[in-house]
C-alpha cells in the first residue's frame, strides 16, 4: 500500500514537469534581428509532412512593454500578419518600427476559442536613424508683423542606411516667454520638401514688439528620427542666436566689436538688442555704447572722489608730521584746495540733484534712429516672375502709372490691400467662403481660364475668373516641361507653404530669378507657391497682363482677396 501510495504522488509530483518538458520539445523556437528601424521576426518548426495539417499562427504580438509568459493573452501591441506555417520549417516576418527602441516579441496560437503561446517572448532592440541633422535656421524679418522662420534638412549627414524620407519628417517651433517659459505660440509641424527645405510664414502680432523669446525646434521622423535644438529670437531686427556653443559664440563674433584690451565687466560692444539680451542674464554686463559710457561716467565720479579724499589724507598727514614752516603752508594750501574741491562737487550733485535728478542720473543714452525701407523681398521661385518688370536691388521700377491714374513705386491695384476689388465670378466667390465653403480646387485652363471649387458637405459651386498670363513660350504638355524653356506646365500640383503677401502697397514680391544683370523679377503683391519644379501663381507691378518665365499671373486685386483661403495642401490642376 506504501509503494501505491508513493507511485500516485511521484506521479502527481512530476505531472507538470512532463508536460512542461512536452512544450519544450514542441519544436517551435522564435528569434528576431533588427537592421536600423527593420526587424525580421522567425519563426522556427519542425518540418512538416504533406499529409500534416499545418497550425495556423493567429496571432503575433509585438509589445513594448515586457509580458509575464505564465500572464493571460496581453491585448497590447502591433499584431503581425497571420500566416500558416511554413513546411520547411522557417516562418518570416518583416516590420519597421521606431528606431532606437525595445520590443517583446510572441507568437500566440489559436485552437478554437483558446488562445495559448506557441512561443517563449523574445527581446529585440532597434537601431537606426537617431539624429536628423539640419542647417542652421534663418529667422527674417520681412517688415513690421511679418516674419519667416525657414531652413533645411541636411542631408549629406545621413547615411544611406538610414531610413529617412523626407516625406514622413515634420518639424514644428513653439515660442517661449524668456521670463516666464510659457508656450505662447506654436507653429504647426511642417513637411520639407523634396530638397529638403522647410518655411514658416509668421504674424508678428502674435509676439510682443522688440522682444526677445525663446524658439524650441524639434524634428521627427515616423520611423523614430530625432533632434531638437533651441535658439533666441528677437521680433525687433529678426536676430535668430543659438543658445550655446561655438555657433553662438560665431554669431556674437559676427554682431560686436571685440575689445583687444578687456576692461573689467566689459569685453565687447554689441548690438543694443544684443546687449538688452546679455544683460537679462548677466545684469550690469557692459556691452553697448550707452553701458560703457554710464561705466566711464561711473568711474570719473568716483576717481574724482578718491583722488581729492586721498589728497585731503596726504596732505593733512603731511602737515601734522612735518616741522618745516614753507612745506607745513603748501600742504595747509592742498589740504584746503581738495577739501574745497570736494565740497564744490558735492555742492554741484545736491543743486543739480534739486533743479532735475535726471541730471545726474547714471542714465546715459544715446538715441537710435532707425529707418525701415523695405521696397522689395525676395522669392525663392527659380522660375518665377514677370519677364517684362525687372526689379533692381536699389527698389522697384520707380514711378509708373496705374490703370487707374495714380502714379506709385510699388505695385498697383484697382482697390487697396486692406479693401481688394477682386475681378470675375471671385467677389461671389468670397461670399460664398465667408459663409463657411471651403476652397477644394483650382482648376487653370490654357485658354487663360481658372474656375475655383468651393465646397460644404455636399453642395459643390464653382467660379471661374480670367488668368491674365503665363508662360513666355506658353504651355508645356504633360511631363514635356524643362526648367529654363519659359512655358508653364500642365500637371497636378499642391499649394506647398503658406501662402506670401506684401506688408504694405511700396513692397514687391522679387523672384530669385536673375537677368544677365543680376536683377529679380516682379511677382507682385501676393505668392502662391506650387509643389512643381519652382513656379507659382502670382501677380506684377502693373497689375496687368505679361509674360513670365513658367507661373501663373492674376490680378494683385484677386490674391489679396483670395489670400484668407489659401490653405497647404490645396489641389491645382494645369492642363486642358
Amino acid at each position: 500500500m506504501k509503494k501505491l501510495l508513493l507511485g500516485i504522488f511521484i506521479t502527481i509530483f512530476l505531472l507538470p514537469f512532463y508536460f512542461i518538458s512536452a512544450q519544450n520539445q514542441s519544436g517551435y523556437s522564435l528569434t528576431a534581428t533588427s537592421k536600423n528601424s527593420t526587424i525580421t521576426i522567425t519563426l522556427n518548426s519542425p518540418p512538416l509532412s504533406p499529409k500534416t495539417v499545418q497550425p495556423i499562427v493567429s496571432e503575433a504580438k509585438i509589445t513594448t512593454i515586457p509580458s509575464n509568459t505564465s500572464s493571460p493573452i496581453p491585448s497590447i501591441g502591433e499584431g503581425l500578419e497571420q500566416k500558416s506555417i511554413n513546411p520547411t520549417g522557417k516562418t518570416e516576418w518583416t516590420v519597421q518600427l521606431k528606431a532606437n527602441s525595445t520590443y517583446y516579441i510572441r507568437i500566440i496560437e489559436t485552437t478554437g476559442q483558446t488562445k495559448s503561446f506557441l512561443t517563449n517572448e523574445v527581446t529585440v532592440k532597434t537601431g537606426g536613424v537617431g539624429d536628423i541633422y539640419f542647417n542652421e535656421p534663418k529667422f527674417q524679418k520681412i517688415s513690421t508683423g511679418m516674419f519667416t522662420l525657414s531652413g533645411s534638412i541636411d542631408k549629406t549627414k545621413h547615411k544611406e542606411t538610414d531610413p529617412i524620407l523626407l516625406s514622413t519628417i515634420s518639424v514644428s517651433a513653439g515660442f517661449y516667454d524668456k521670463k516666464t517659459t510659457d508656450l505662447i505660440f506654436q507653429l504647426n509641424p511642417a513637411k520639407p520638401n523634396e530638397s529638403g527645405a522647410y518655411e514658416f510664414l509668421i504674424n508678428n502680432s502674435n509676439f510682443n514688439q522688440n522682444t526677445f523669446y525663446d524658439l524650441k525646434m524639434s524634428f521627427d521622423s515616423t520611423n523614430g528620427g530625432h533632434n531638437e535644438h533651441a535658439y533666441t529670437v528677437d521680433t525687433g531686427k529678426g536676430y535668430i542666436i543659438p543658445e550655446s556653443g561655438k555657433a553662438r559664440d560665431d554669431f556674437f563674433d559676427k554682431n560686436s566689436y571685440r575689445l583687444l584690451a578687456p576692461i573689467p565687466g566689459m569685453v565687447a560692444l554689441l548690438d543694443p538688442a544684443l546687449c538688452q539680451l546679455e544683460q537679462t542674464r548677466n545684469p550690469g554686463q557692459i556691452c553697448d555704447i550707452n553701458a560703457f559710457l554710464n561705466f566711464l561716467l561711473s568711474l570719473a565720479i568716483g576717481a574724482a572722489a578718491v583722488v581729492l579724499v586721498v589728497r585731503i589724507i596726504i596732505s593733512g598727514y603731511g602737515y601734522m608730521v612735518s616741522d618745516i614752516p614753507f612745506v607745513k603752508a603748501k600742504l595747509k594750501g592742498n589740504f584746503i584746495e581738495a577739501l574745497i574741491g570736494l565740497l564744490v562737487a558735492l555742492s554741484a550733485y545736491l543743486i543739480l540733484n534739486t533743479v532735475n535728478p535726471k541730471l545726474v542720473s547714471n542714465d546715459v543714452k544715446i538715441g537710435v534712429v532707425e529707418f525701415e525701407v523695405i521696397k522689395y523681398v525676395d522669392i525663392d521661385i527659380p522660375e518665377g516672375g514677370d519677364l517684362t518688370e525687372p526689379i533692381s536691388n536699389n527698389g522697384s521700377t520707380p514711378g509708373f502709372n496705374c490703370a487707374s491714374g495714380s502714379k506709385t513705386n510699388g505695385f498697383c491695384m484697382f482697390g487697396t490691400i486692406d479693401k481688394p476689388k477682386p475681378t470675375g465670378q471671385i467677389p461671389e466667390l468670397i461670399r460664398f467662403l465667408e459663409s463657411g465653403y471651403k476652397l477644394t480646387l483650382i482648376r487653370i485652363y490654357p485658354n487663360d481660364r481658372i474656375f475655383f471649387t468651393a465646397e460644404k458637405g455636399s453642395d459643390r459651386k464653382q467660379f471661374s475668373t480670367n488668368g491674365i498670363g503665363h508662360g513666355a513660350n506658353g504651355w508645356a504638355e504633360l511631363g514635356k516641361g524643362k526648367e529654363g524653356d519659359k512655358k508653364t506646365p500642365y500637371g497636378s500640383y499642391k499649394i506647398d507653404r503658406p501662402p506670401r503677401k506684401a506688408p504694405n502697397q511700396n513692397t514687391v514680391m522679387r523672384s530669385t530669378r536673375k537677368d544677365k544683370n543680376g536683377v529679380g523679377y516682379s511677382m507682385g503683391g501676393a505668392v502662391f507657391n506650387l509643389n512643381s519644379r519652382g513656379i507659382a501663381i502670382h501677380s506684377n507691378n502693373k497689375n496687368s497682363q505679361g509674360n513670365t518665365a513658367a507661373c501663373i499671373l492674376m490680378y494683385n486685386d484677386d490674391l489679396f482677396a483670395l489670400y484668407p483661403y489659401i490653405w497647404v495642401g490645396l489641389p491645382v490642376v494645369i492642363g486642358p
